[in-house]
């Protein structure tokens, strides 16, 4: 049987890091938020230093920036503030917090994908609190976004909830995931839209807003088709108008007519922006 702190342990914030200038035109602004001391580490001896991982966010914010602005998008994240969570327990996995923010997986197949088990029953208030306190701390920050990053290591998956309204619009990244790969840009792609390669998921038949995949490397919300080998994240979000050249391969496409992450991007920036209210 789950221990239940909460029930006696209030959940505490502290602003730990903000951005003292004003936002510049066109940008969606992001809250991030992270566990405390490691508290939902799951082997409980790795403990998080507060400063390198703001330095760590501050990072993947700018990578995620730079990508943009290679890859052809016209909007950017300005990172606004982050806030130090104190939650009580249970020591909980990172998936268990992803689920928290995005729901319950719609189907087994679904579950099997994110790798977890069934969530416990009795947590259902304890996730109900998390989610309403990340949307209460969203709207005193003004935020769009929501960058919850957990403390648990042990998960390797991470998540976002699309934008379709401002209740949703989360992120949900392990800390060790924070510069793996474009994580963070790659679940914040998610809210605007974009999907994975067409490869690994066929939910939009029509759409174009697929990552993309070469033989030699895959664009930032593309998943990796090989099981013998693994191809590296390059730093753009699929687009066919814009070329990469690995120095290796010569240049290349990043995209194609059904793969363009950018458009749907930039086509799908007013619905973000009209987020902050």
């Amino acid at each position: 049987m789950l221990e239940r702190p909460w029930e006696t342990n209030p959940w505490a914030t502290q602003r730990v890091w903000e951005h003292d200038g004003g936002d510049p035109g066109n940008t969606f602004r992001i809250l991030a938020v992270f566990m405390s001391d490691c508290a939902f580490n799951e082997d409980q001896f790795e403990r998080i230093d507060r400063d390198v991982l703001i330095g760590n966010i501050r990072r993947c914010v700018d990578e995620m920036n730079d990508a943009f602005a290679r890859s052809g998008v016209g909007v950017r994240g300005n990172l606004v503030s982050v806030v130090q969570l104190a939650a009580p327990g249970p020591f909980l996995p990172t998936g268990m917090y992803r689920d928290a923010l995005l729901g319950e997986p719609a189907n087994e197949q679904e579950r099997d994908d994110r790798l977890q088990g069934i969530t416990p029953p009795e947590l259902v208030e304890h996730y109900g609190d998390l989610r309403r306190l990340c949307g209460g701390l969203r709207a005193e920050h003004e935020a769009h976004v929501v960058l919850l990053v957990t403390g648990g290591g042990g998960d390797p998956i991470a998540g976002a909830l699309g934008a379709t309204h401002r209740a949703n619009a989360f992120v949900v990244v392990p800390h060790t995931k924070l510069l793996e790969d474009f994580t963070p840009a790659h679940e914040i792609g998610h809210l605007f839209g974009c999907e994975h390669n067409r490869e690994s998921v066929r939910v939009r038949a029509h759409a174009s807003c697929y990552g993309f995949v070469t033989p030699y490397w895959r664009t930032i919300m593309a998943y990796n088709p090989h099981h013998d080998r693994d191809l590296p994240v390059i730093g753009h979000f699929s687009n066919p108008a814009v070329d990469h050249d690995d120095e290796a391969h010569g240049p290349l496409a990043t995209g194609a007519a059904n793969a363009n992450n950018v458009a749907q991007i930039n086509l799908y920036t007013p619905t973000i922006l009209g987020l902050r209210g």
